[in-house]
């Protein structure tokens, strides 16, 4: 599933490409995905209106329009929005689009769903943080609410199994397993060290490493290490710095021990059993 460098990257490959311009038309060839009001009701009430910007709310990308409402996105596992430029859209991961809006100046922003799971749905912007995906979203890590004294806190309050607290979207948002398992290894923490076990200063460790692991994949354009791809079908090159995540039975780049492989709420754990305690 795209986390949150991949959403954030394709969110500022879009940015450009799609403020202040208007829909010109709606094609949907996977009606499923749209949620909350029927397919036709959804193309009428978006075709004509002006696209305002584009946000990111943890894995969701928001786009505000003229209108007053607001179009959310949710990727899924393997969801693609893309931009393009010809009379019909072309999805660069070679699945067929699922759907796609013709907004003004020929541009094509195609959403493509290898699986199904994404989501799109259209709300009145000023209940959009009521809605009940978004609603129960917790703490952005690049936000001010997102101090170290109270990530200390609520550490020190929860005996969850750390990696599995810092996935958790109701905790701390857009951490999902590739980079989890990436701050703890950068972090030296144990994946299974229970959060209240942490330290003070192993919590300060962790604090900054989330946000500086989120930055370093933010700048490399996310991982691509199943079918991610950007706003315009370009892989990121993270995947290529990860340290642990899918490195098992490879040298620790630190102490030259073996990473091994464990499973932790059904996900795939990657660590360092020397550098991670």
């Amino acid at each position: 599933m795209p986390e949150l460098p991949e959403v954030e990257t394709i969110k500022r490959g879009l940015a450009p490409f799609i403020k202040g311009k208007k829909i010109l038309e709606v094609e949907m060839l996977r009606p499923k995905l749209i949620k909350g009001m029927s397919p036709s009701i959804f193309a009428k009430k978006v075709k004509g209106d002006t696209i305002l910007g584009i946000e990111r709310r943890a894995k969701y990308l928001l786009v505000p329009l003229k209108s007053g409402n607001t179009l959310i996105f949710h990727l899924g596992m393997t969801g693609a929005l893309l931009k393009s430029v010809h009379k019909k859209p072309l999805s660069k991961t070679g699945e067929e689009a699922q759907k796609y809006i013709r907004i003004s100046g020929n541009v094509i922003l195609d959403f493509s769903d290898l699986r199904l799971f994404g989501k799109i749905w259209l709300v009145p912007s000023k209940k959009v943080l009521e809605q009940k995906e978004i609603k129960k979203l917790g703490v952005e890590p690049f936000s001010k609410a997102f101090t170290l004294d109270w990530f200390t806190k609520e550490l020190a309050k929860r005996k969850t199994k750390i990696k599995l607290l810092i996935m958790d979207q109701a905790f701390v948002v857009g951490v999902g397993n590739i980079y989890a398992n990436e701050v703890l290894y950068r972090a030296g923490i144990h994946p299974a060290r229970p959060a209240n076990k942490i330290t003070p200063k192993e919590a300060k460790k962790l604090h900054h490493e989330i946000i500086d692991v989120l930055s370093d994949a933010i700048k490399h354009g996310g991982s691509s290490v199943d079918n991610y791809v950007d706003a315009e079908g370009g892989e990121g090159t993270y995947g290529k710095l990860h340290k642990v995540y899918d490195r098992k039975g490879e040298p620790c780049t630190k102490c030259r021990g073996v990473v091994q492989k464990i499973s932790l709420g059904q996900r795939g754990t990657y660590f360092c059993p020397k550098c991670q305690k």
